[in-house]
């Protein structure tokens, strides 16, 4: 299904799709199945003001418990620093379109 999909893409039919109740490849357009870029673009824009909304959080209660070892001890500190420099370093990509 997959690979008819993928030569469908690359022989130009770019609105090529899976019908997921019949299994076949169909061109999503004739079917009416179309997803604008408003949805992708607010589906980003919420996940980066969540991101940011823990990042502010975190430094607030880290600035309040005077920056101590969180439970789990220094992987758990490790793994959520990573986190935090990816989500800061991705998030204004993503604010400005």
């Amino acid at each position: 299904m997959l690979v008819e999909m993928r030569s469908q893409h690359e022989k130009g039919n770019k609105t090529a799709g899976l019908n997921v109740f019949t299994g076949k490849v169909v061109d999503m357009w004739k079917e009416g199945v179309v997803e604008p870029l408003r949805v992708k673009t607010q589906a980003i824009s919420s996940g980066t003001e969540a991101a940011t909304m823990i990042l502010r959080i975190d430094d607030v209660l880290s600035s309040k418990s005077g920056g101590g070892m969180p439970p789990g001890g220094p992987e758990a500190w490790a793994v959520w620093a990573e986190w935090k420099v990816w989500i800061k370093r991705v998030t204004p990509a993503f604010l400005f379109f």
